[in-house]
C-alpha cells in the first residue's frame, strides 16, 4: 500500500511564482542602469527605499533627508550612483510611499 508517489516529492520552488507572491509585498518603484528600486510592505513606517544591485543591496532613508541607512555588499562607486538615484527620483519615491502606505 503506502503513500502515492505524489504525497512524498514536494513541488520545486518556483521564482516566477515567488516573484508574483512577492510582487504586492515588494513593489518596485522604477528601474535604473542595473538598480531596481523598490519597498518592503511588512517593514518599518519610516520612509525609506530599498535598491538592489546583482552584487547586493541597500536602504536608504528619504526622512529626514535621503541618506544611506544600510548596505549589503554595494562598492562605494554603486553607493554614489545608487543615491544619485534616489536624490534624483526622490519626489517619484515619495509619491510612489504615500501610494503604497495610504494614511
Amino acid at each position: 500500500m503506502g503513500f502515492p508517489l505524489a504525497a512524498l516529492v514536494r513541488p520545486c520552488f518556483s521564482l516566477a511564482a515567488e516573484a508574483s507572491r512577492l510582487g504586492n509585498m515588494s513593489p518596485t518603484i522604477f528601474r535604473e542602469r542595473v538598480y531596481r528600486f523598490y519597498f518592503f510592505s511588512r517593514e518599518e513606517s519610516r520612509m525609506h527605499v530599498h535598491v538592489y544591485y546583482a552584487d547586493g543591496e541597500a536602504k536608504f532613508w528619504l526622512e529626514p533627508t535621503a541618506r544611506l541607512a544600510q548596505n549589503f555588499g554595494l562598492s562605494a562607486k554603486e553607493l554614489h550612483e545608487a543615491e544619485g538615484l534616489v536624490r534624483s527620483h526622490e519626489q517619484e519615491i515619495r509619491d510612489a510611499w504615500y501610494k503604497h502606505f495610504p494614511g
